[in-house]
């Protein structure tokens, strides 16, 4: 179109030069492109600009430290489960003979690998210490399933998983080479050993659902600050 009406100037009008038909093909053109531009969607206008469109930054620090503070949550909710069950295992201990004593399995389990190494078994007292803390870590990571999957209900996903390690605690030790739990014949030492940890894995619940709480009133505060 524009050398058209070049041509048509040129010959109505056969005083203008040539610069100046050159300088009118280029309005022309440029009038062109800017309404090119303007038809066309933004993220491609600004392509055919030569610049580029202002991205958000600062997404994936923040998916990052999500996933961080939810994995954080996860494990103290644990840690509260499984210290949790480790107070009550104490104290029911030093109150009835017929408790569970899941202390001596990890005693066991110690001393064992320890004998397997060729290292030296230390006394009963530290080894009792040892396998305390063996069980509050052990514990708390497997508690830490609380916060696996959907966000509600923690409370009864931890009775849950409570309910399968108390089985397990009763089921396994002779398949692994541990032996029979003491008193593991006793009804109410076998009730007893469940129903702990089903205390754990609700503790664990409930410490997940109040952090979980806390961090959204936390971010509600922010929002409307």
């Amino acid at each position: 179109m524009a050398r058209d009406n070049q041509l048509e100037l040129a010959v109505s009008n056969p005083c203008l030069c040539g610069h100046e038909l050159a300088m009118m093909g280029q309005h022309h053109e440029n009038r062109y492109d800017i309404g090119v531009a303007e038809s066309l969607p933004e993220d491609k206008s600004a392509r055919m600009s030569g610049r580029r469109r202002p991205r958000c930054r600062g997404g994936l620090a923040i998916a990052i430290s999500s996933c961080m503070t939810s994995i954080i949550r996860t494990l103290l909710a644990g840690a509260a489960g499984a210290l949790t069950l480790t107070a009550v295992h104490e104290v029911g201990r030093r109150v009835s003979d017929r408790a569970p004593r899941m202390d001596i399995l990890g005693m066991r389990a110690i001393s064992r690998g320890l004998e397997a190494a060729g290292r030296r078994v230390p006394e009963d007292g530290a080894l009792h210490r040892m396998a305390l803390v063996g069980d509050v870590l052990s514990n708390s990571i497997y508690y830490a399933l609380v916060g696996a999957g959907a966000a509600r209900h923690p409370i009864r996903r931890g009775a849950v998983i409570g309910a399968l390690a108390g089985a397990g605690a009763l089921a396994l030790p002779p398949r692994i080479g541990l032996g029979e739990p003491p008193a593991s014949n006793d009804p109410v030492n076998k009730a007893l050993t469940v129903a702990w940890y089903v205390i754990g894995g609700v503790a664990a619940g409930a410490a997940h659902r109040a952090l979980a709480g806390a961090r959204q009133g936390s971010t509600g505060r922010h929002m409307s600050a």
